[in-house]
Protein backbone atom coordinates (compact mmCIF):
# COMPACT_ATOMS: atom_id res chain seq x y z
CA UNK A 1 0.00 0.00 0.00
CA UNK A 2 3.21 2.33 0.21
CA UNK A 3 2.83 3.32 4.29
CA UNK A 4 5.05 2.22 6.26
CA UNK A 5 4.33 3.47 9.92
CA UNK A 6 1.30 3.00 11.64
CA UNK A 7 -0.41 3.50 15.50
CA UNK A 8 -2.74 1.63 16.98
CA UNK A 9 -6.04 3.02 17.73
CA UNK A 10 -7.53 1.80 21.01
CA UNK A 11 -10.78 2.85 20.38
CA UNK A 12 -11.35 1.32 16.75
CA UNK A 13 -8.86 -1.27 17.41
CA UNK A 14 -7.36 -0.86 13.93
CA UNK A 15 -3.90 0.17 12.84
CA UNK A 16 -4.03 3.96 11.40
CA UNK A 17 -1.84 4.83 8.88
CA UNK A 18 0.68 8.00 9.91
CA UNK A 19 0.85 10.30 7.18
CA UNK A 20 4.30 12.13 8.74
CA UNK A 21 6.29 12.61 11.36
CA UNK A 22 7.35 16.37 10.95
CA UNK A 23 4.72 17.55 13.20
CA UNK A 24 4.71 14.05 15.64
CA UNK A 25 6.64 13.84 18.54
CA UNK A 26 8.22 10.13 18.92
CA UNK A 27 6.95 10.10 22.44
CA UNK A 28 2.84 11.19 21.46
CA UNK A 29 2.22 7.37 21.15
CA UNK A 30 2.73 4.13 23.11
CA UNK A 31 3.84 2.37 20.31
CA UNK A 32 4.13 2.76 16.62
CA UNK A 33 4.46 -0.11 13.45
CA UNK A 34 7.42 0.27 11.29
CA UNK A 35 8.40 -0.83 8.57
CA UNK A 36 11.95 -0.59 6.93
CA UNK A 37 13.27 -2.27 3.67
CA UNK A 38 16.53 -0.89 4.18
CA UNK A 39 18.11 2.05 2.97
CA UNK A 40 16.19 2.89 0.17
CA UNK A 41 19.47 2.01 -2.67
CA UNK A 42 17.70 -0.85 -4.11
CA UNK A 43 15.06 1.63 -5.50
CA UNK A 44 12.24 -1.66 -6.20
CA UNK A 45 9.51 -2.52 -4.05
CA UNK A 46 7.57 -5.76 -3.31
CA UNK A 47 7.86 -9.20 -2.85
CA UNK A 48 10.95 -10.57 -3.31
CA UNK A 49 12.93 -7.94 -3.13
CA UNK A 50 16.23 -7.42 -1.49
CA UNK A 51 16.67 -5.80 1.70
CA UNK A 52 19.80 -3.97 3.03
CA UNK A 53 20.88 -2.74 6.43
CA UNK A 54 19.96 0.73 8.10
CA UNK A 55 20.19 1.99 11.51
CA UNK A 56 17.00 4.24 12.80
CA UNK A 57 18.29 6.86 15.65
CA UNK A 58 16.15 9.08 18.20
CA UNK A 59 17.55 11.71 20.67
CA UNK A 60 16.10 13.50 23.64
CA UNK A 61 15.71 12.85 27.10
CA UNK A 62 16.51 9.22 28.26
CA UNK A 63 13.28 8.53 30.53
CA UNK A 64 13.78 7.28 33.68
CA UNK A 65 11.07 6.62 36.61
CA UNK A 66 7.98 4.62 36.46
CA UNK A 67 5.92 5.56 33.70
CA UNK A 68 1.93 6.53 33.79
CA UNK A 69 -0.34 3.41 33.99
CA UNK A 70 -1.80 2.51 30.71
CA UNK A 71 -5.70 1.93 31.04
CA UNK A 72 -7.65 -0.71 29.07
CA UNK A 73 -11.37 -1.61 29.29
CA UNK A 74 -12.98 -5.10 29.58
CA UNK A 75 -12.21 -6.57 26.50
CA UNK A 76 -9.79 -4.68 24.90
CA UNK A 77 -6.47 -4.71 23.48
CA UNK A 78 -3.54 -1.76 24.11
CA UNK A 79 -0.11 -0.93 23.07
CA UNK A 80 2.65 -0.54 25.75
CA UNK A 81 6.08 0.81 24.93
CA UNK A 82 9.64 -0.39 26.87
CA UNK A 83 10.45 3.64 27.13
CA UNK A 84 13.93 2.86 28.83
CA UNK A 85 17.46 2.14 26.97
CA UNK A 86 17.13 -0.64 28.73
CA UNK A 87 15.42 -4.08 28.28
CA UNK A 88 12.73 -5.21 30.46
CA UNK A 89 12.05 -8.08 32.54
CA UNK A 90 8.18 -8.32 32.27
CA UNK A 91 7.78 -10.23 35.41
CA UNK A 92 8.38 -6.93 36.93
CA UNK A 93 5.58 -4.84 35.06
CA UNK A 94 2.31 -4.54 37.07
CA UNK A 95 -0.72 -5.75 35.56
CA UNK A 96 -4.35 -5.41 37.68
CA UNK A 97 -8.01 -6.26 36.83
CA UNK A 98 -8.82 -8.42 34.21
CA UNK A 99 -5.42 -7.90 32.20
CA UNK A 100 -4.06 -11.17 30.75
CA UNK A 101 -0.52 -12.59 32.34
CA UNK A 102 0.48 -12.27 28.21
CA UNK A 103 2.59 -10.21 25.85
CA UNK A 104 2.45 -10.09 22.45
CA UNK A 105 5.50 -8.57 20.49
CA UNK A 106 6.39 -8.43 16.72
CA UNK A 107 9.28 -10.16 15.21
CA UNK A 108 10.56 -9.58 11.97
CA UNK A 109 12.98 -12.66 12.24
CA UNK A 110 9.56 -14.86 12.04
CA UNK A 111 9.75 -13.78 8.08
CA UNK A 112 5.90 -13.99 7.23
CA UNK A 113 4.37 -12.01 4.35
CA UNK A 114 6.79 -10.17 2.47
CA UNK A 115 9.08 -11.06 5.04
CA UNK A 116 8.15 -8.37 7.22
CA UNK A 117 7.49 -10.62 10.25
CA UNK A 118 4.49 -11.92 13.19
CA UNK A 119 3.67 -11.90 16.43
CA UNK A 120 5.46 -13.53 18.95
CA UNK A 121 3.26 -14.30 22.62
CA UNK A 122 4.81 -13.96 26.08
CA UNK A 123 2.51 -15.78 28.60
CA UNK A 124 3.25 -16.54 32.05
CA UNK A 125 3.39 -20.12 33.44
CA UNK A 126 2.08 -19.81 36.97
CA UNK A 127 4.30 -22.73 38.35
CA UNK A 128 7.49 -21.37 37.74
CA UNK A 129 6.48 -17.69 37.19
CA UNK A 130 8.47 -17.32 33.75
CA UNK A 131 6.79 -16.55 30.24
CA UNK A 132 6.96 -18.85 27.81
CA UNK A 133 7.02 -17.69 24.03
CA UNK A 134 4.87 -18.70 21.09
CA UNK A 135 5.19 -20.32 18.33
CA UNK A 136 8.92 -19.21 19.15
CA UNK A 137 11.80 -19.24 16.21
CA UNK A 138 13.07 -16.24 14.89
CA UNK A 139 14.58 -13.91 17.26
CA UNK A 140 13.42 -16.59 20.21
CA UNK A 141 13.91 -20.07 21.10
CA UNK A 142 11.36 -22.51 20.22
CA UNK A 143 7.49 -23.02 20.95
CA UNK A 144 7.21 -22.85 24.63
CA UNK A 145 11.01 -21.87 25.45
CA UNK A 146 11.57 -18.82 28.21
CA UNK A 147 11.72 -15.67 27.76
CA UNK A 148 11.11 -13.08 29.97
CA UNK A 149 12.29 -10.12 28.40
CA UNK A 150 11.51 -6.93 26.39
CA UNK A 151 14.10 -5.27 24.14
CA UNK A 152 14.81 -1.20 24.80
CA UNK A 153 12.46 0.76 21.90
CA UNK A 154 10.17 -2.25 21.19
CA UNK A 155 6.45 -2.03 21.72
CA UNK A 156 4.22 -4.74 22.96
CA UNK A 157 0.14 -5.60 22.63
CA UNK A 158 -1.37 -6.41 26.37
CA UNK A 159 -5.47 -7.54 26.58
CA UNK A 160 -7.86 -7.90 29.27
CA UNK A 161 -10.61 -9.98 29.46
CA UNK A 162 -14.15 -9.61 31.27
CA UNK A 163 -12.95 -6.82 33.50
CA UNK A 164 -10.98 -3.39 33.05
CA UNK A 165 -7.51 -2.89 34.32
CA UNK A 166 -3.98 -1.25 33.80
CA UNK A 167 -0.46 -1.89 33.11
CA UNK A 168 2.49 -0.28 34.22
CA UNK A 169 5.90 -0.29 33.47
CA UNK A 170 8.23 0.69 36.30
CA UNK A 171 11.66 1.55 37.00
CA UNK A 172 12.16 -1.94 38.67
CA UNK A 173 11.46 -3.29 35.56
CA UNK A 174 14.21 -2.72 34.36
CA UNK A 175 17.00 -5.71 33.63
CA UNK A 176 20.88 -5.88 32.44
CA UNK A 177 21.81 -7.51 28.81
CA UNK A 178 19.94 -6.86 25.16
CA UNK A 179 19.27 -9.16 22.10
CA UNK A 180 19.48 -5.80 19.30
CA UNK A 181 19.19 -8.74 16.65
CA UNK A 182 15.68 -9.35 17.86
CA UNK A 183 14.60 -6.31 15.02
CA UNK A 184 16.84 -7.46 12.26
CA UNK A 185 15.80 -9.48 9.73
CA UNK A 186 18.26 -13.12 10.24
CA UNK A 187 19.37 -11.85 6.68
CA UNK A 188 18.42 -10.10 3.32
CA UNK A 189 15.75 -11.24 1.65
CA UNK A 190 17.10 -13.58 -1.26
CA UNK A 191 14.49 -13.35 -3.95
CA UNK A 192 13.45 -17.02 -3.04
CA UNK A 193 9.62 -17.94 -3.11
CA UNK A 194 9.47 -20.66 -0.19
CA UNK A 195 6.27 -23.15 0.19
CA UNK A 196 6.62 -24.90 3.80
CA UNK A 197 4.94 -27.60 4.92
CA UNK A 198 5.04 -29.83 8.25
CA UNK A 199 2.69 -32.58 9.17
CA UNK A 200 1.03 -32.76 12.62
CA UNK A 201 -0.64 -36.47 13.81
CA UNK A 202 -2.93 -36.50 16.33
CA UNK A 203 -1.95 -39.07 19.18
CA UNK A 204 -3.42 -40.14 21.89
CA UNK A 205 -2.03 -37.85 24.67
CA UNK A 206 -0.37 -35.59 22.03
CA UNK A 207 -0.37 -33.65 18.90
CA UNK A 208 2.94 -34.38 17.24
CA UNK A 209 4.99 -33.58 14.40
CA UNK A 210 5.88 -36.68 11.93
CA UNK A 211 7.28 -35.06 8.93
CA UNK A 212 7.86 -31.26 7.26
CA UNK A 213 9.89 -29.98 4.18
CA UNK A 214 9.87 -26.75 1.90
CA UNK A 215 10.33 -26.13 -1.68
CA UNK A 216 12.56 -22.45 -2.79
CA UNK A 217 11.26 -20.97 -6.43
CA UNK A 218 14.00 -18.98 -8.15
CA UNK A 219 14.99 -18.67 -11.60
CA UNK A 220 18.63 -19.55 -10.53
CA UNK A 221 17.62 -23.30 -10.05
CA UNK A 222 16.59 -25.80 -12.21
CA UNK A 223 13.52 -28.56 -12.39
CA UNK A 224 16.04 -31.59 -12.59
CA UNK A 225 16.60 -32.94 -8.94
CA UNK A 226 20.59 -31.72 -9.05
CA UNK A 227 23.06 -30.71 -6.10
CA UNK A 228 20.57 -28.34 -4.58
CA UNK A 229 18.18 -30.79 -3.54
CA UNK A 230 18.32 -32.69 -0.55
CA UNK A 231 16.77 -36.56 -0.72
CA UNK A 232 14.40 -37.70 2.34
CA UNK A 233 15.80 -40.36 4.10
CA UNK A 234 13.11 -42.29 5.18
CA UNK A 235 10.98 -42.65 8.63
CA UNK A 236 10.26 -45.56 10.76
CA UNK A 237 6.79 -44.20 10.66
CA UNK A 238 4.69 -41.51 9.01
CA UNK A 239 6.51 -40.31 5.43
CA UNK A 240 5.47 -36.88 3.65
CA UNK A 241 7.63 -36.28 0.88
CA UNK A 242 8.07 -33.68 -2.27
CA UNK A 243 8.06 -36.10 -5.30
CA UNK A 244 9.64 -34.90 -8.26
CA UNK A 245 11.08 -36.83 -11.08
CA UNK A 246 10.36 -40.02 -9.20
CA UNK A 247 12.31 -38.83 -6.58
CA UNK A 248 11.50 -38.53 -2.79
CA UNK A 249 12.89 -34.85 -1.33
CA UNK A 250 13.03 -33.02 1.60
CA UNK A 251 14.41 -30.20 0.70
CA UNK A 252 13.67 -28.43 -3.42
CA UNK A 253 15.29 -26.03 -5.37
CA UNK A 254 13.36 -25.23 -8.28
CA UNK A 255 12.73 -22.08 -11.08
CA UNK A 256 10.25 -19.74 -10.29
CA UNK A 257 6.80 -20.35 -11.11
CA UNK A 258 5.81 -18.97 -14.58
CA UNK A 259 2.30 -19.08 -15.18
CA UNK A 260 1.39 -22.47 -13.53
CA UNK A 261 2.95 -25.24 -11.42
CA UNK A 262 2.42 -28.62 -9.69
CA UNK A 263 3.90 -29.47 -6.44
CA UNK A 264 3.58 -33.41 -5.63
CA UNK A 265 3.75 -34.58 -2.41
CA UNK A 266 4.40 -38.77 -1.80
CA UNK A 267 3.02 -39.93 1.53
CA UNK A 268 3.30 -43.61 3.05
CA UNK A 269 3.42 -45.24 6.31
CA UNK A 270 0.16 -43.24 7.58
CA UNK A 271 -1.63 -44.90 10.48
CA UNK A 272 -5.44 -44.92 10.67
CA UNK A 273 -5.67 -41.34 12.58
CA UNK A 274 -6.48 -37.68 11.69
CA UNK A 275 -3.44 -35.60 10.63
CA UNK A 276 -3.03 -31.96 10.30
CA UNK A 277 -0.81 -30.20 7.20
CA UNK A 278 0.26 -26.70 8.24
CA UNK A 279 1.38 -24.88 4.78
CA UNK A 280 2.79 -21.70 5.04
CA UNK A 281 4.99 -19.26 2.49
CA UNK A 282 7.09 -16.55 1.99
CA UNK A 283 8.21 -14.36 -1.02
CA UNK A 284 5.30 -15.03 -3.00
CA UNK A 285 3.18 -11.57 -4.49
CA UNK A 286 0.09 -12.45 -2.84
CA UNK A 287 -1.58 -9.67 -5.29
CA UNK A 288 -0.01 -11.92 -8.58
CA UNK A 289 -0.28 -15.42 -7.51
CA UNK A 290 -2.47 -18.46 -6.20
CA UNK A 291 -2.01 -21.67 -4.62
CA UNK A 292 -4.57 -24.71 -3.49
CA UNK A 293 -4.12 -27.64 -1.65
CA UNK A 294 -5.98 -30.35 -3.59
CA UNK A 295 -7.33 -33.86 -1.80
CA UNK A 296 -7.94 -36.11 -4.10
CA UNK A 297 -9.82 -38.97 -1.80
CA UNK A 298 -12.04 -35.99 -0.46
CA UNK A 299 -12.15 -34.14 -3.69
CA UNK A 300 -12.07 -30.85 -1.78
CA UNK A 301 -9.70 -27.95 -3.16
CA UNK A 302 -8.53 -25.57 -0.16
CA UNK A 303 -7.65 -22.17 -1.47
CA UNK A 304 -4.34 -21.62 0.29
CA UNK A 305 -3.07 -17.75 1.75
CA UNK A 306 0.06 -16.79 0.57
CA UNK A 307 0.52 -14.55 2.96
CA UNK A 308 -0.52 -16.91 6.78
CA UNK A 309 -0.38 -20.02 8.21
CA UNK A 310 -2.98 -22.66 6.62
CA UNK A 311 -4.02 -25.63 8.49
CA UNK A 312 -5.90 -29.09 6.59
CA UNK A 313 -7.31 -31.91 8.45
CA UNK A 314 -7.71 -35.39 7.11
CA UNK A 315 -8.17 -38.60 8.74
CA UNK A 316 -6.77 -42.24 6.88
CA UNK A 317 -8.62 -44.68 7.62
CA UNK A 318 -9.56 -48.33 6.39
CA UNK A 319 -10.04 -46.93 3.12
CA UNK A 320 -6.78 -47.67 0.94
CA UNK A 321 -7.65 -44.72 -0.93
CA UNK A 322 -7.21 -42.46 2.29
CA UNK A 323 -3.63 -43.66 2.74
CA UNK A 324 -2.95 -43.13 -1.16
CA UNK A 325 0.50 -41.84 -2.23
CA UNK A 326 -0.38 -39.55 -4.73
CA UNK A 327 -3.60 -38.19 -2.66
CA UNK A 328 -2.14 -34.28 -2.19
CA UNK A 329 -0.83 -31.72 -4.80
CA UNK A 330 -0.18 -28.50 -4.88
CA UNK A 331 -1.19 -26.24 -7.67
CA UNK A 332 0.49 -22.48 -7.89
CA UNK A 333 -0.26 -20.06 -10.81
CA UNK A 334 0.54 -16.64 -11.44
CA UNK A 335 -1.82 -13.89 -12.37
CA UNK A 336 -0.83 -13.81 -16.32
CA UNK A 337 -4.01 -16.40 -16.41
CA UNK A 338 -6.35 -14.67 -14.14
CA UNK A 339 -10.09 -14.42 -15.74
CA UNK A 340 -10.74 -11.20 -14.09
CA UNK A 341 -10.29 -7.77 -12.51
CA UNK A 342 -11.77 -7.18 -9.33
CA UNK A 343 -12.51 -3.29 -8.69
CA UNK A 344 -14.33 -3.04 -5.58
CA UNK A 345 -16.04 -4.94 -3.10
CA UNK A 346 -18.40 -3.80 -0.35
CA UNK A 347 -20.83 -5.19 2.60
CA UNK A 348 -23.65 -3.64 3.53
CA UNK A 349 -26.10 -4.66 6.70
CA UNK A 350 -29.36 -5.12 5.18
CA UNK A 351 -31.67 -5.81 8.87
CA UNK A 352 -30.12 -9.27 10.16
CA UNK A 353 -27.99 -10.36 7.00
CA UNK A 354 -25.78 -8.82 5.33
CA UNK A 355 -25.67 -7.86 1.12
CA UNK A 356 -22.32 -7.84 -0.70
CA UNK A 357 -21.74 -5.85 -3.82
CA UNK A 358 -18.87 -6.61 -6.22
CA UNK A 359 -17.40 -5.00 -9.07
CA UNK A 360 -15.61 -6.51 -11.98
CA UNK A 361 -13.42 -5.16 -15.25
CA UNK A 362 -11.89 -6.98 -17.96
CA UNK A 363 -13.84 -10.31 -17.45
CA UNK A 364 -12.92 -12.55 -19.52
CA UNK A 365 -13.47 -16.47 -19.98
CA UNK A 366 -15.38 -16.59 -16.47
CA UNK A 367 -17.59 -20.10 -15.30
CA UNK A 368 -18.16 -18.71 -12.28
CA UNK A 369 -17.89 -16.73 -9.26
CA UNK A 370 -17.63 -18.09 -5.32
CA UNK A 371 -18.69 -16.15 -2.49
CA UNK A 372 -16.46 -17.09 0.34
CA UNK A 373 -17.08 -16.20 3.91
CA UNK A 374 -14.93 -15.63 7.32
CA UNK A 375 -15.54 -15.25 10.87
CA UNK A 376 -11.91 -14.41 11.66
CA UNK A 377 -10.67 -13.36 8.08
CA UNK A 378 -8.24 -16.14 7.93
CA UNK A 379 -10.03 -19.15 7.14
CA UNK A 380 -12.94 -18.68 4.56
CA UNK A 381 -15.68 -21.55 3.50
CA UNK A 382 -17.46 -21.17 0.24
CA UNK A 383 -20.91 -19.84 0.71
CA UNK A 384 -22.58 -19.85 -2.63
CA UNK A 385 -22.35 -20.10 -6.48
CA UNK A 386 -22.70 -16.80 -9.08
CA UNK A 387 -23.36 -17.25 -12.37
CA UNK A 388 -21.10 -14.94 -14.42
CA UNK A 389 -23.55 -12.10 -16.38
CA UNK A 390 -23.42 -9.24 -18.92
CA UNK A 391 -23.27 -6.77 -16.30
CA UNK A 392 -20.34 -6.01 -14.58
CA UNK A 393 -21.50 -5.67 -10.81
CA UNK A 394 -22.96 -8.19 -8.78
CA UNK A 395 -24.96 -8.96 -5.24
CA UNK A 396 -24.93 -11.68 -3.04
CA UNK A 397 -27.43 -11.74 0.15
CA UNK A 398 -25.69 -13.27 3.28
CA UNK A 399 -29.04 -14.85 5.01
CA UNK A 400 -26.54 -16.59 8.21
CA UNK A 401 -24.50 -13.53 9.40
CA UNK A 402 -23.37 -14.11 12.26
CA UNK A 403 -23.49 -11.39 15.06
CA UNK A 404 -19.97 -9.67 15.68
CA UNK A 405 -17.50 -9.64 12.77
CA UNK A 406 -18.13 -11.00 8.90
CA UNK A 407 -15.47 -11.51 6.30
CA UNK A 408 -16.27 -12.25 2.37
CA UNK A 409 -14.26 -12.32 -0.48
CA UNK A 410 -15.22 -13.44 -4.15
CA UNK A 411 -13.62 -16.14 -6.03
CA UNK A 412 -13.30 -16.06 -9.56
CA UNK A 413 -13.01 -19.62 -11.82
CA UNK A 414 -12.48 -19.49 -15.07
CA UNK A 415 -13.72 -22.22 -17.78
CA UNK A 416 -9.85 -23.62 -17.58
CA UNK A 417 -9.99 -23.55 -13.80
CA UNK A 418 -7.80 -20.79 -12.97
CA UNK A 419 -8.59 -18.47 -10.12
CA UNK A 420 -8.57 -15.02 -9.00
CA UNK A 421 -9.50 -13.51 -5.57
CA UNK A 422 -11.27 -10.27 -4.71
CA UNK A 423 -10.12 -7.99 -1.71
CA UNK A 424 -11.66 -9.03 1.76
CA UNK A 425 -14.12 -6.97 2.78
CA UNK A 426 -15.17 -7.14 6.76
CA UNK A 427 -18.44 -5.81 8.46
CA UNK A 428 -19.88 -6.54 11.74
CA UNK A 429 -23.39 -6.51 13.51
CA UNK A 430 -24.49 -5.95 16.72
CA UNK A 431 -23.31 -8.54 19.24
CA UNK A 432 -27.26 -7.75 21.26
CA UNK A 433 -29.11 -11.54 21.90
CA UNK A 434 -26.01 -13.33 21.13
CA UNK A 435 -26.45 -16.97 19.39
CA UNK A 436 -23.04 -18.38 21.41
CA UNK A 437 -23.01 -18.41 24.66
CA UNK A 438 -19.60 -19.30 26.92
CA UNK A 439 -19.78 -18.86 30.51
CA UNK A 440 -16.73 -18.17 31.86
CA UNK A 441 -14.84 -16.30 29.11
CA UNK A 442 -12.00 -16.87 30.83
CA UNK A 443 -11.29 -20.74 30.44
CA UNK A 444 -9.16 -21.42 33.99
CA UNK A 445 -9.64 -25.17 34.08
CA UNK A 446 -9.73 -26.36 30.67
CA UNK A 447 -13.74 -26.48 30.62
CA UNK A 448 -16.18 -24.81 27.91
CA UNK A 449 -19.69 -24.45 29.62
CA UNK A 450 -21.61 -23.30 25.98
CA UNK A 451 -25.46 -22.81 25.22
CA UNK A 452 -27.21 -21.76 21.98
CA UNK A 453 -30.22 -19.36 22.14
CA UNK A 454 -33.27 -19.41 19.88
CA UNK A 455 -31.52 -21.93 17.38
CA UNK A 456 -33.19 -24.94 16.09
CA UNK A 457 -32.53 -28.28 18.06
CA UNK A 458 -30.44 -29.68 15.98
CA UNK A 459 -26.38 -30.76 15.53
CA UNK A 460 -23.86 -28.31 15.33
CA UNK A 461 -20.16 -28.29 14.99
CA UNK A 462 -18.16 -26.50 17.42
CA UNK A 463 -14.67 -25.07 16.31
CA UNK A 464 -11.64 -23.59 18.34
CA UNK A 465 -9.50 -21.23 16.03
CA UNK A 466 -6.60 -19.54 17.06
CA UNK A 467 -5.24 -16.34 16.17
CA UNK A 468 -3.51 -17.29 13.28
CA UNK A 469 -6.76 -18.84 12.02
CA UNK A 470 -5.96 -22.26 12.92
CA UNK A 471 -8.32 -24.67 14.01
CA UNK A 472 -6.91 -26.68 16.97
CA UNK A 473 -9.97 -28.06 18.25
CA UNK A 474 -13.17 -29.56 17.28
CA UNK A 475 -16.49 -31.51 18.46
CA UNK A 476 -19.94 -32.11 16.89
CA UNK A 477 -22.92 -31.61 19.74
CA UNK A 478 -26.49 -32.76 19.65
CA UNK A 479 -28.69 -29.74 21.21
CA UNK A 480 -32.17 -31.31 22.09
CA UNK A 481 -33.53 -28.21 24.19
CA UNK A 482 -32.98 -24.13 23.78
CA UNK A 483 -30.85 -22.66 26.23
CA UNK A 484 -29.19 -25.95 27.46
CA UNK A 485 -26.03 -26.28 28.97
CA UNK A 486 -22.95 -28.36 26.98
CA UNK A 487 -19.68 -28.76 28.68
CA UNK A 488 -17.12 -29.38 26.45
CA UNK A 489 -13.14 -30.53 28.22
CA UNK A 490 -10.36 -29.28 26.23
CA UNK A 491 -7.05 -31.82 25.76
CA UNK A 492 -4.00 -30.91 27.52
CA UNK A 493 -2.60 -30.26 24.28
CA UNK A 494 -4.50 -26.45 23.76
CA UNK A 495 -2.17 -23.70 24.88
CA UNK A 496 -3.49 -20.19 27.04
CA UNK A 497 -4.20 -17.54 24.68
CA UNK A 498 -7.23 -15.87 22.85
CA UNK A 499 -9.34 -17.84 20.93
CA UNK A 500 -12.59 -18.22 18.58
CA UNK A 501 -15.26 -20.53 19.18
CA UNK A 502 -17.52 -20.86 16.18
CA UNK A 503 -20.53 -22.84 15.59
CA UNK A 504 -22.05 -24.22 12.81
CA UNK A 505 -25.15 -26.02 11.27
CA UNK A 506 -24.67 -28.11 8.52
CA UNK A 507 -22.01 -25.79 7.85
CA UNK A 508 -23.76 -22.93 7.97
CA UNK A 509 -22.24 -20.67 10.66
CA UNK A 510 -24.51 -19.44 13.17
CA UNK A 511 -22.57 -18.00 15.76
CA UNK A 512 -19.16 -17.18 17.15
CA UNK A 513 -17.70 -15.80 20.39
CA UNK A 514 -14.06 -14.55 21.31
CA UNK A 515 -12.42 -16.34 24.98
CA UNK A 516 -9.25 -16.73 26.91
CA UNK A 517 -7.87 -20.01 28.09
CA UNK A 518 -5.33 -19.44 30.61
CA UNK A 519 -3.27 -22.03 31.41
CA UNK A 520 -1.52 -20.66 34.72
Amino acid sequence: LGKSIFKYNQSTDMLEYVPNTNSTQLNSQHGYFIFIRGDRSIGQFGAGVPTTSTVLRSKGTLYQGNQAAVSLLAGQYAMVRNPYASRLDVRQITRTGGVVAAFQVWDPKLTGAYGGGAFQTFIRNNLSGNYEVSPGGGSYGGNGSVQNYIESGAAFYVQATGSAGTVQVLESSKTSGSQVAAFRPSSPASGNSRLLYNIYANNPSSIDMVDGGFIDFNDAYSNSVDIFDVRKNQNFNENFAILRSNTELVVERRQAVASSDTVFFKMYNMRQTTYRIDIESNGFDTLLATAELQDQYTGITTPLSLSVLNSYTFAVNTDAASRASDRFKVLLRQAAVLPVTFTSIKATPVADKIAVEWKVAAQVNIDHYEMEKSINGSSFSKAGVIMPAINQVYNWLDEHAVSGANFYRVKAVDKNGYNNYSAITKISLARHGAVVVVFPKLIQNGIINIRLNSQSKDEYAVHLINSLGQIIFKKKIKFDADEVWHKIELPSTVVGGAYELVMSEQGVLVGSIQLIIDKH
